[in-house]
């Protein structure tokens, strides 16, 4: 039997030979059997005789033909998946196509997605199919009223809602944990116990659902204690027709999401309200005091040592505070940037241990894993996740070796992960509280800021999963969670990467490096970190603000300068400033420029880089942040000599 899928494309003046494989506007789609006709065809000839398993549909703003077509698709083939492949929020062709793989309407007949054959002659299959239509639950004693509801959905122009029927509310209740429907539709009149009174219940389980008051009596009083108790909205029996209810389903959800919203946007006002008022004056009053206590007179210099220790604990835990308020808050934000893709999780846990690399030093570990399945997330919040999981993992774990293991299993459309250790569990008392935040548990190695689990659930949540601890019967803590599964890469080896280093070739010379920056603390520690600390020969030029630098680049008695290190937040010229400068200037756009900056606000990283900056570190700038940023620019380089390290120039 042949499993390949039938596509049929419905698109305005881009027709395919279908000898034609290589066709640039279809690349990846080769493994399906595609055919490809104008919108102006007979498209009702068309899918009776090729008989498609979904459809591609070209759907315009500036053109009504794609929405008529659309209409007359439900209408005639109302249970047929369609898919738009240009749609009203400006993606591009290659981009819709892309989701194509991940992002599949679901229609009633359900198949296996076979991806084309891949260089190797391996066949991927495509993650299965996400949920794209609502699911609404109609909870409702009467069978013809529950028909009612389900005609009028079924009758709407796109095939965008399954429905489900539950006779009464413990059925109902059951129903709302089974399926996790996107809407419920309640009647207010039950034998033996009203609507109201299911939905407090509901509203206890689950506070997110959107919930609409089915009655046939036209009460203001039964609307306004629904909407009291927390219902979306009311409707009479005797007004619901197909527009009338799909119009309150949606105005529904989407005020029940902007209630979500502000929910989320007033606990991280409560973060960062707390987090200045309490949590950053701790750190704050150890680095004063003893401070103070190391600048006095007489004091033992190998207390003096201790002080310094201890100011400097508390100064990185108080960075860690404002990095973690800071991420938390920045979550509440939906960029574009931060849409998903689909990744290989191996990579991304790979990053995750890279960042982590400092702690996994501190103490014996084990940290294993291995056929991770794929995920279709953003890749920075992923990271995140398995960066804060991982790091909660070490530092509870048992302290003579601190084991963590990370595993995952497939299930309709998603990937259940468990992050497991070794240390001596969380009570069950707990397991809920500690995902709120600022909640602690206090018999880590190090101590936390009480943020990790809080950013991890907004990061599950946001992409559509569950994060929970699971009970262990043996020792250690279990953390699950849920993420959309994505497809497997699949990758050809190119060749192996040189190796670093070495003494340095023919025609190099120690670069010249020019540091943009207003702080003078900022310009003395990159100087003493590098040159002193790090050992690397280098010449460095310091200038104040972009303006400087610019009469400094273009003063041609100065050296020529081969890398630019370059401060965001400066005076009379600042660093976007001065990158647009550069950027207008032909001669300049030449010199390679690494970002430094005490921001690592994703906005910041991403506006860096649209300008032209090659590298973006957060301060303060030591060699190994250096040698890994400079990597991928060819005029420079860190080679090792005998004593020391340098940093060479080709130019």
């Amino acid at each position: 039997m042949n499993d390949t899928v039938k596509i049929l494309a419905l698109v305005s003046g881009r027709e395919r030979d279908n000898t034609q494989s290589e066709d640039a506007w279809w690349e990846g789609l080769d493994g399906f059997e595609l055919t490809v006709v104008d919108l102006d065809a007979d498209f009702e000839s068309e899918i009776k005789a090729i008989k498609p398993d979904l459809l591609l549909l070209e759907c315009l703003l500036n053109s009504g033909n794609g929405v008529a077509r659309l209409e007359a698709l439900r209408s005639s083939f109302p249970h047929l998946p369609v898919f738009l492949i240009s749609d009203p929020f400006g993606n591009s062709w290659e981009e819709n196509i892309s989701k194509f793989h991940s992002l599949l309407s679901r229609g009633k007949k359900s198949r296996s997605l076979v991806r084309a054959k891949t260089v190797d002659q391996t066949q991927v299959d495509t993650p299965p199919l996400a949920r794209s239509r609502r699911r609404i639950l109609v909870i409702d004693d009467d069978p013809e009223d529950r028909e009612l509801v389900r005609r009028s959905l079924e009758r709407t122009m796109s095939d965008r809602y399954e429905v489900f029927e539950a006779k009464d509310g413990e059925e109902g209740l059951r129903m709302v944990e089974a399926l996790e429907p996107d809407c419920a539709l309640l009647d207010y009149s039950f034998p033996g116990k009203d609507g109201l009174s299911i939905l407090s219940e509901i509203r206890a389980e689950r506070p997110e659902l959107p919930i609409i008051l089915l009655t046939g009596l036209g009460s203001e009083s039964v609307a306004v204690k629904a909407l009291q108790l927390g219902a979306q909205d009311y409707i009479l029996k005797s007004t619901i027709n197909k527009s009338i209810l799909h119009q309150i389903i949606v105005n529904a959800c989407q005020r029940q999401e902007m209630q979500r919203k502000m929910k989320e946007q007033q606990e991280s006002l409560t973060v960062f309200t707390r987090a200045l008022a309490h949590d950053l004056k701790e750190p704050i009053r150890s680095i004063r005091s003893f401070s103070q206590l190391a600048m006095e007179e007489g004091a033992d210099p190998s207390d003096q040592k201790q002080y310094i220790r201890i100011v400097d604990s508390a100064a990185g835990h108080m960075e860690k505070l404002v990095d973690m308020v800071h991420n938390y808050t920045q979550l509440d934000d939906e960029p574009e940037e931060l849409s998903p893709k689909s990744h290989s999780t191996e990579k991304l846990v790979e990053q995750a241990l890279e960042n982590l690399s400092r702690q996994i030093r501190e103490a014996p570990n084990r940290i294993a894993y291995e056929n991770l399945h794929p995920v279709f997330a953003n890749e920075t919040l992923v990271v995140s996740l398995f960066q804060n999981l991982i790091s909660n993992a070490l530092n509870f774990a048992h302290e003579s070796l601190a084991e963590v293991r990370i595993s995952s299993v497939e299930e309709k459309g998603w990937v259940e992960f468990s992050v497991a250790d070794n240390g001596p569990g969380i009570e069950e008392s707990m397991r809920n509280k500690v995902f709120r935040p600022f909640v602690r548990l206090e018999n880590g190695r190090r101590r936390g800021t009480g943020l990790g689990l809080s950013i991890c659930r907004k990061i599950v949540q946001r992409n559509g999963g569950k994060i929970w601890i699971e009970p262990n019967h043996r020792q250690g803590t279990v953390i699950k969670f849920t993420l959309p599964l994505g497809i497997q890469e699949l990758e050809t080896k190119t060749g192996e990467k040189a190796p670093a280093g070495g003494v340095g070739g023919e025609g190099m010379r120690i670069a010249n490096v020019l540091q943009v920056d207003d702080n003078p603390n900022d310009l003395f520690l990159t100087k003493m970190s590098l040159k002193n600390l790090d050992h690397l020969e280098l010449n460095i030029y310091t200038v104040e603000n972009g303006k400087e630098a610019l009469r400094f680049l273009k003063d041609e008695s100065n050296e020529p300068i081969d890398l630019i290190l370059l401060d965001i937040n400066m005076p009379i010229m600042d660093g976007f400033e001065f990158l647009k400068k550069m950027n207008e200037e032909g001669d300049l756009r030449r010199i390679p420029t690494i970002v430094c900056s005490t921001s690592n606000d994703d906005r910041d990283i991403r506006s860096a880089k649209k300008l032209g900056a090659l590298g973006y570190i957060i301060k303060p700038i030591r060699l190994a942040k250096l040698e890994s940023t400079i990597a991928p620019i060819d005029t420079v380089k860190i080679t090792k000599t005998v004593d020391n390290y340098r940093l060479e120039s080709s130019g």
